[in-house]
Protein backbone atom coordinates (compact mmCIF):
# COMPACT_ATOMS: atom_id res chain seq x y z
CA UNK A 1 0.00 0.00 0.00
CA UNK A 2 2.95 2.59 1.02
CA UNK A 3 5.03 1.54 -2.60
CA UNK A 4 1.57 2.17 -4.37
CA UNK A 5 0.34 5.37 -2.86
CA UNK A 6 4.28 6.50 -2.92
CA UNK A 7 4.85 6.11 -6.98
CA UNK A 8 5.17 9.40 -7.48
CA UNK A 9 7.10 11.02 -5.36
CA UNK A 10 10.19 10.06 -6.28
CA UNK A 11 13.29 12.17 -4.49
CA UNK A 12 15.69 13.64 -7.28
CA UNK A 13 18.71 14.10 -5.31
CA UNK A 14 21.08 12.76 -3.43
CA UNK A 15 21.92 9.11 -3.52
CA UNK A 16 25.32 6.03 -4.09
CA UNK A 17 28.38 7.23 -6.52
CA UNK A 18 30.25 4.26 -8.45
CA UNK A 19 32.39 4.95 -10.61
CA UNK A 20 33.85 2.14 -13.35
CA UNK A 21 37.43 1.96 -14.33
CA UNK A 22 39.09 -0.45 -16.05
CA UNK A 23 41.27 -2.92 -14.85
CA UNK A 24 44.33 -1.20 -15.64
CA UNK A 25 43.98 1.56 -13.23
CA UNK A 26 46.61 1.80 -10.43
CA UNK A 27 45.32 -0.66 -7.95
CA UNK A 28 44.34 0.62 -4.11
CA UNK A 29 46.87 1.52 -1.51
CA UNK A 30 44.87 0.04 1.43
CA UNK A 31 47.10 1.71 4.13
CA UNK A 32 46.00 4.76 2.91
CA UNK A 33 42.02 4.72 3.44
CA UNK A 34 40.02 6.52 5.92
CA UNK A 35 37.18 4.00 5.38
CA UNK A 36 33.59 5.25 6.41
CA UNK A 37 32.59 2.36 9.06
CA UNK A 38 29.34 2.14 7.62
CA UNK A 39 30.21 0.15 5.01
CA UNK A 40 32.05 -2.36 7.29
CA UNK A 41 29.60 -4.69 6.63
CA UNK A 42 29.52 -4.73 2.60
CA UNK A 43 33.34 -5.62 2.61
CA UNK A 44 34.16 -8.92 1.56
CA UNK A 45 33.73 -11.04 -1.54
CA UNK A 46 30.31 -12.03 -2.75
CA UNK A 47 29.14 -14.68 -5.24
CA UNK A 48 25.68 -15.41 -7.28
CA UNK A 49 26.41 -19.17 -6.07
CA UNK A 50 28.71 -19.85 -3.53
CA UNK A 51 26.76 -23.79 -2.74
CA UNK A 52 30.05 -25.42 -3.98
CA UNK A 53 33.49 -24.83 -2.06
CA UNK A 54 35.41 -26.10 -4.96
CA UNK A 55 33.61 -23.21 -7.07
CA UNK A 56 36.41 -21.24 -9.42
CA UNK A 57 37.07 -17.88 -8.77
CA UNK A 58 35.35 -16.52 -11.48
CA UNK A 59 32.44 -14.46 -11.15
CA UNK A 60 33.61 -12.94 -7.95
CA UNK A 61 32.88 -9.82 -6.53
CA UNK A 62 34.61 -8.48 -3.81
CA UNK A 63 34.31 -4.78 -1.46
CA UNK A 64 37.23 -2.77 -0.70
CA UNK A 65 38.49 0.46 0.95
CA UNK A 66 39.17 2.55 -1.55
CA UNK A 67 42.45 4.01 -1.34
CA UNK A 68 42.53 7.91 0.12
CA UNK A 69 38.69 7.67 0.40
CA UNK A 70 35.79 7.44 2.96
CA UNK A 71 34.45 5.00 0.13
CA UNK A 72 35.16 1.92 -1.04
CA UNK A 73 35.76 0.17 -4.30
CA UNK A 74 33.62 -2.88 -5.80
CA UNK A 75 36.18 -5.14 -7.75
CA UNK A 76 34.91 -7.57 -10.30
CA UNK A 77 37.05 -10.38 -10.29
CA UNK A 78 37.40 -13.31 -12.49
CA UNK A 79 40.19 -16.16 -12.82
CA UNK A 80 42.07 -14.35 -9.85
CA UNK A 81 42.08 -10.88 -12.36
CA UNK A 82 40.52 -7.37 -11.55
CA UNK A 83 38.41 -6.44 -14.96
CA UNK A 84 36.65 -3.83 -13.43
CA UNK A 85 36.83 -1.03 -10.55
CA UNK A 86 33.71 0.68 -9.38
CA UNK A 87 34.07 3.26 -6.69
CA UNK A 88 31.33 4.06 -4.19
CA UNK A 89 31.40 7.79 -2.23
CA UNK A 90 28.66 8.17 -0.32
CA UNK A 91 29.07 11.74 0.14
CA UNK A 92 25.89 13.21 -1.62
CA UNK A 93 27.69 14.76 -4.84
CA UNK A 94 27.45 13.82 -7.95
CA UNK A 95 30.69 12.48 -9.27
CA UNK A 96 31.54 11.28 -12.93
CA UNK A 97 30.35 7.42 -14.26
CA UNK A 98 31.46 5.56 -17.06
CA UNK A 99 30.25 2.16 -18.03
CA UNK A 100 30.77 0.07 -21.02
CA UNK A 101 29.30 2.61 -23.17
CA UNK A 102 27.35 4.89 -21.20
CA UNK A 103 29.08 7.86 -19.18
CA UNK A 104 27.01 10.36 -16.54
CA UNK A 105 27.07 11.09 -13.01
CA UNK A 106 26.10 9.28 -9.80
CA UNK A 107 25.08 10.40 -7.26
CA UNK A 108 25.34 8.29 -3.52
CA UNK A 109 23.89 9.24 0.36
CA UNK A 110 23.49 7.23 3.23
CA UNK A 111 20.15 6.57 4.53
CA UNK A 112 19.86 8.28 8.34
CA UNK A 113 21.05 4.78 10.00
CA UNK A 114 23.68 3.92 7.82
CA UNK A 115 21.84 0.80 6.65
CA UNK A 116 21.47 1.25 3.23
CA UNK A 117 23.01 3.62 0.38
CA UNK A 118 20.75 5.29 -2.39
CA UNK A 119 21.78 5.71 -5.85
CA UNK A 120 20.53 8.15 -8.65
CA UNK A 121 22.44 7.81 -11.79
CA UNK A 122 21.94 9.93 -15.04
CA UNK A 123 24.11 9.09 -18.55
CA UNK A 124 23.94 8.87 -21.68
CA UNK A 125 24.94 5.81 -23.79
CA UNK A 126 26.83 5.95 -27.52
CA UNK A 127 23.91 4.26 -28.80
CA UNK A 128 21.97 7.36 -28.76
CA UNK A 129 19.69 6.29 -25.13
CA UNK A 130 19.54 7.87 -22.34
CA UNK A 131 18.35 7.02 -18.72
CA UNK A 132 18.07 7.21 -15.34
CA UNK A 133 18.32 5.05 -12.36
CA UNK A 134 17.53 5.06 -8.81
CA UNK A 135 18.78 2.01 -6.60
CA UNK A 136 18.91 0.72 -3.04
CA UNK A 137 22.11 -0.83 -1.95
CA UNK A 138 21.82 -3.26 1.41
CA UNK A 139 21.64 -6.37 3.14
CA UNK A 140 19.04 -8.48 3.43
CA UNK A 141 17.81 -10.43 6.68
CA UNK A 142 20.17 -13.12 6.27
CA UNK A 143 23.07 -10.70 5.43
CA UNK A 144 23.23 -10.94 1.37
CA UNK A 145 24.72 -8.42 -0.87
CA UNK A 146 21.24 -6.82 -2.57
CA UNK A 147 21.20 -4.13 -4.97
CA UNK A 148 17.74 -3.07 -6.69
CA UNK A 149 17.96 -0.99 -9.62
CA UNK A 150 15.33 0.71 -11.59
CA UNK A 151 16.25 2.12 -14.93
CA UNK A 152 13.96 4.54 -16.96
CA UNK A 153 14.87 5.13 -20.27
CA UNK A 154 12.35 7.25 -23.39
CA UNK A 155 9.05 5.97 -22.19
CA UNK A 156 10.13 2.30 -20.57
CA UNK A 157 11.58 0.74 -17.70
CA UNK A 158 13.00 -1.77 -16.41
CA UNK A 159 14.15 -3.46 -12.91
CA UNK A 160 17.07 -5.29 -12.24
CA UNK A 161 18.21 -7.60 -9.32
CA UNK A 162 21.41 -8.03 -7.91
CA UNK A 163 21.22 -10.76 -5.17
CA UNK A 164 25.32 -11.67 -4.05
CA UNK A 165 25.82 -13.87 -1.17
CA UNK A 166 28.98 -14.46 1.18
CA UNK A 167 32.11 -16.00 -0.61
CA UNK A 168 34.51 -16.21 2.35
CA UNK A 169 37.91 -15.08 0.58
CA UNK A 170 38.60 -17.60 -2.16
CA UNK A 171 41.71 -18.98 -3.46
CA UNK A 172 43.68 -17.29 -6.00
CA UNK A 173 42.44 -13.65 -5.44
CA UNK A 174 44.87 -10.84 -6.20
CA UNK A 175 47.07 -9.41 -3.39
CA UNK A 176 45.55 -6.36 -2.39
CA UNK A 177 42.26 -7.83 -1.92
CA UNK A 178 43.34 -10.33 0.86
CA UNK A 179 45.29 -7.85 2.39
CA UNK A 180 42.18 -5.52 2.75
CA UNK A 181 39.95 -8.21 3.75
CA UNK A 182 41.78 -10.81 6.00
CA UNK A 183 42.61 -8.32 9.04
CA UNK A 184 38.81 -7.09 9.19
CA UNK A 185 36.83 -10.68 9.08
CA UNK A 186 35.59 -10.63 12.29
CA UNK A 187 35.04 -6.89 12.11
CA UNK A 188 32.88 -7.28 9.02
CA UNK A 189 30.86 -9.95 10.86
CA UNK A 190 30.10 -8.05 13.80
CA UNK A 191 28.86 -5.16 11.13
CA UNK A 192 26.76 -7.37 9.65
CA UNK A 193 24.93 -8.75 11.98
CA UNK A 194 24.30 -4.99 13.18
CA UNK A 195 23.03 -4.28 9.44
CA UNK A 196 20.53 -6.67 9.43
CA UNK A 197 17.92 -5.90 11.96
CA UNK A 198 14.38 -6.43 11.19
CA UNK A 199 12.90 -3.50 8.64
CA UNK A 200 10.20 -1.21 9.78
CA UNK A 201 7.72 0.92 8.29
CA UNK A 202 9.80 4.05 8.55
CA UNK A 203 12.56 2.23 6.47
CA UNK A 204 10.14 2.13 3.58
CA UNK A 205 8.79 5.52 3.97
CA UNK A 206 12.21 6.50 3.79
CA UNK A 207 13.14 4.22 0.70
CA UNK A 208 10.05 5.73 -1.08
CA UNK A 209 11.45 9.41 -0.65
CA UNK A 210 14.85 8.73 -2.06
CA UNK A 211 14.30 6.01 -4.90
CA UNK A 212 11.67 4.78 -7.49
CA UNK A 213 9.08 2.81 -5.57
CA UNK A 214 9.55 -0.22 -8.56
CA UNK A 215 12.78 -0.26 -6.70
CA UNK A 216 11.89 -0.42 -3.66
CA UNK A 217 9.51 -3.01 -3.79
CA UNK A 218 11.82 -5.47 -5.40
CA UNK A 219 13.99 -4.62 -2.50
CA UNK A 220 11.11 -5.97 -0.03
CA UNK A 221 10.69 -8.73 -1.82
CA UNK A 222 14.50 -10.01 -2.22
Amino acid sequence: FLIAGASTTVAQSNKPARQATKAGAAPAQIAQSTLDPRWTPWLGCWRNDVSSPSAPAAATTCVIPLSGSSGVEELSITNGKIVERRKFEADGRPHPMQESDCKGTRTSQWSPGGRRVYVRSEYACDAGFSGVSTSIIALSSTGDFIESEHVKAGRGSVEHITHLRDAGLPDGLPAEVTAALAPRRLAITTARAAAIAPLASDDVLEALQQVDAAAVRAWLTE
